[in-house]
């Protein structure tokens, strides 16, 4: 539905902004990730990595969605030019996993209150 107004001959354009637009967020999400990690405070997590994770969200779902005409464009960018992207994806996929492992770990269990 986004796309709807572009047509083929923009689709090669409209590949290459958004994957330097993703690139430019993906790059964000990890240096918050970073901060997060470097910190282990609940604190930085919700005021800097997660607003920066929903963009890359957003952005992945408009890539994933049915109504785009430039699949074809992307997919190429992706292979040819912009193989970071794809590199940037798979790291912070492994890093939310991992500060989700790590703030699990440090899960405190409420105390039982006493009758």
């Amino acid at each position: 539905m986004v796309f709807k107004g572009f047509t083929q001959q923009h689709s090669t354009p409209v590949a290459c902004a958004f994957c330097s637009s993703l690139k430019g967020h993906l790059k964000n999400a990890l240096q918050e990730l970073d901060t997060v990690f470097r910190s282990c405070e609940v604190t930085k997590l919700e005021k800097g990595a997660i607003p920066s994770l929903f963009i890359v969200e957003f952005l992945l779902f408009l890539a994933a969605s049915k109504d785009n005409r430039w699949m074809n464009a992307l997919l190429s960018e992706f292979g040819d030019v912009s193989t970071d992207v794809l590199e940037d994806i798979g790291r912070v996929h492994w890093e939310v996993l991992w500060q989700i492992s790590r703030f699990d770990d440090k899960k405190i269990e409420p105390e039982a209150s006493s009758p």
